[in-house]
């Protein structure tokens, strides 16, 4: 009797870890896809970026991509007017960076807890340090970024 309970503990353990690699391997391609897209966003927040670097971050989003921030309640629809968006903040940062905290993923949807640093411009023009804990919901499509959630 102790040897097919021990049996099916190891079997059950075998196949959790087998699940699990799984799991992870599916989820792989949705976490590179969030990782790429924050590089290229934090290019958006450096000092003499240009609206060609905004493209290359929105290269990573569906055409029709939405973008959500309840709190602040906001909502753009599409990449022309996120791009319109993200254009009126060209040269107001710089020196930005980005750390990921806790990552949770599946095939679709990547839950990030993102830590940005940046230099800020002051209307005065001085630089002033800021920075911001976002816990983003990154939705995904098809191997592309389709909604995001900022909260």
């Amino acid at each position: 009797m102790r040897k097919w309970i021990i049996t099916g503990l190891f079997t059950v353990c075998t196949a959790i870890a087998v699940l699990g690699q799984q799991s992870s391997s599916a989820e792989q391609p949705a976490r590179e896809l969030v990782n790429k897209y924050l590089q290229a966003r934090i290019q958006t927040m450096q000092g003499g970026a240009k609206e060609s670097d905004i493209d290359k971050a929105l290269a990573f989003c569906t055409d029709d991509v939405v973008y959500e921030h309840p709190a602040a309640k906001a909502k753009t629809e599409g990449k022309p007017k996120l791009k319109q968006g993200m254009a009126g903040y060209l040269g107001e940062t710089k020196d930005a960076s980005f750390r990921p905290g806790r990552v949770l993923a599946t095939k679709h949807v990547v839950m990030a807890e993102v830590k940005m640093k940046f230099l800020a411009q002051e209307e005065d023009g001085s630089w002033k340090s800021g920075g911001r804990n976002n816990l983003t919901v990154f939705e995904i499509e098809d191997g592309k970024i389709k909604r995001i959630l900022d909260y």
